[in-house]
């Protein structure tokens, strides 16, 4: 059987070869996949299913051993960051043992939080580790690149952003193009705050006796995006099943207990308005520090004490905007999935797995909550809820245990392509570095259909790495600017095999995934 998720035991196929010509029974036979799949791909009339393969179960994967989650997302931001900084350096930096350790720690029980505690102690050892070394490297390439003091961000996104940062509690400008880095300067939004709002040029939050977010109003457009309440915070019993780890009762919502806050603080810091808002629940202290700065993005980080049995924490909104589809971010695109909970389907997708964020949409704007290491949402009867803690008590009768630091967001905003670059935004923050150091982008393509997602070295050491992808579901024509000398284009397959010549114009199917080797 392996340790590999239940194989075939000697039982097993002792039932396979009794069913091979049983009475009563469908006749079996036991061959390898190729066969299997040879033998169907020769029949005629077979029946169809278009969408998703949804598992019906083991939604509180998404969400257990928290920590290992958020040390899983880190890592790999800090091996995009050292792979890009690199490649603008012309240096190869021998990151293999790096990226192995950290798959290593996605194997199918440790990422999902489903392994005893001894593992995910180990995991978040080696993940830590991982981010600490990658950062190692980038600093030393930051430093080869220097021209001196001073305060500079470099930005690793591969979208432009125009955002304040705070820095020693003073506020500073960013305002630059993806994949780039430039001085920046003293400049502070203006917002301002009263004992129950946060205000900026173009929001004003105004919050509740019990600490929601009761009114999200929209300075640009005259609009009320809140419907109720938002970031609503709320306490579920999360029943001990038999797999505890893997799985949430799909009744819990049956069982709701909505947090009031013990104290509301609002002021401002550098560049933000802040509201500091504490609640406490059994033996557990949670504070949230809800903040916006410039534009329509609310911040909302936290700081919790967690120590409940068999509960689930979530946060709750209720938006005025709301459709009966919802698309949910994933590697390289999204998937769209039914916000409805009237058909058998339906109701079992009680709980769906996104990456960066999930949306919903009318004529109004798109509604989006994004995250940068959770990854349970519910999508259901006009809300959308965000999966915070779980406590199962098995394999890990400690899981999740003690303080926990993440954050997320939400907003209002345009249209699909501003929420996609919110999310990148949000999960790809500024490195801010007390040295000058300018970096002009690699490469730019005309068309913002497609989305550099990597900047690396190749294997071989020889070429820099644009890896790119069509993002929203579209053939498109773009033009690819190399902004660096060079001597030949080529493209080949992910493992950077199969190279061809190449020019720069190209032409992506809709979410193909692109290799571009520059020399």
């Amino acid at each position: 059987m392996g340790d590999g998720g239940g194989g075939p035991g000697e039982g097993h196929v002792k039932i396979a070869e009794r069913c091979k010509n049983l009475y009563g029974t469908a006749k079996t036979k036991m061959q390898g996949t190729d066969e299997f799949f040879d033998e169907l791909a020769k029949r005629e009339n077979l029946p169809e299913y278009s969408g998703e393969l949804y598992l019906e179960k083991h939604q509180g994967t998404y969400t257990s051993q928290s920590e290992n989650k958020r040390l899983n997302r880190l890592a790999e931001r800090e091996l995009h960051l050292t792979e890009w900084l690199c490649a603008v350096a012309g240096k190869n930096a021998d990151l293999d043992r790096l990226w192995k350790r950290l798959l290593f720690s996605q194997f199918h029980d440790v990422l999902p939080g489903s392994s005893i505690e001894r593992v995910h102690k180990e995991s978040r050892e080696d993940l830590t580790e991982v981010a600490k070394k990658a950062r190692e490297k980038s600093d030393e390439i930051i430093a080869s690149l220097s021209g001196g003091d001073g305060v500079s961000a470099i930005n690793p996104s591969p979208f432009s952003r125009r955002e304040y940062i705070n820095v020693n509690g003073e506020s500073y400008l960013f305002d630059g193009v993806g994949y780039s880095a430039k001085p920046i300067e003293k400049s502070a939004p203006t917002v301002k705050v009263g004992k129950n709002f946060l205000e900026n040029e173009s929001i004003i939050l105004t919050f509740g006796s019990d600490g929601e977010i009761v009114s999200y109003y929209d300075k640009i457009t005259d609009k009320e995006l809140s419907q109720g309440r938002l970031n609503l915070l709320t306490i579920y019993k999360d029943k001990k099943l038999y797999y505890n780890a893997w799985d949430i009762d799909k009744d819990y919502v049956k069982y709701p207990e909505n947090l009031k806050s013990d104290t509301v603080k609002t002021f401002i810091d550098g560049g933000r308005a802040v509201a500091e808002i504490t609640y406490r629940y059994g033996k557990s202290v949670i504070k949230q520090f809800v903040s916006v700065s410039s534009g329509k993005t609310v911040r909302v980080d936290n700081e919790i004490n967690w120590a409940e049995k068999n509960k689930m924490l979530r946060a709750l909104f209720y938006p005025s905007i709301y459709a009966d589809k919802a698309e949910c971010d994933i590697q390289f695109g999204s998937i769209e999935r039914s916000a409805k909970n009237e058909t058998s389907i339906e109701k079992e997708q009680f709980e769906v797995c996104a990456h960066k964020y999930v949306s919903v949409k009318n004529k109004d704007g798109v509604f989006a909550v994004i995250s940068d290491c959770k990854y349970g949402y519910r999508i259901k009867e006009n809300a959308v809820s965000l999966n915070l803690l779980r406590s199962p008590k098995y394999p890990d009768p400690n899981c999740d245990m003690g303080t926990h630091k993440f954050s997320y967001a939400f907003g209002l905003y345009a249209d699909e392509k501003e929420t996609v670059k919110e999310g990148y935004n949000f999960n790809y923050p500024l490195v801010v570095v007390d040295k000058k150091i300018d970096i002009s982008p690699v490469a730019t393509f005309d068309c913002d259909d497609v989305i550099i997602e990597t900047i690396k070295r190749s294997f071989d050491g020889e070429y820099t790495i644009v890896r790119a992808y069509e993002r929203f579901g579209k053939t498109v024509d773009t033009a690819m600017k190399i902004n660096i000398p060079y001597k030949e284009i080529l493209v080949s397959d992910l493992e950077e095999n199969n190279r061809k010549a190449a020019t720069e114009n190209f032409t992506f199917s809709p979410h193909e995934i692109k290799t571009i080797l520059i020399k």
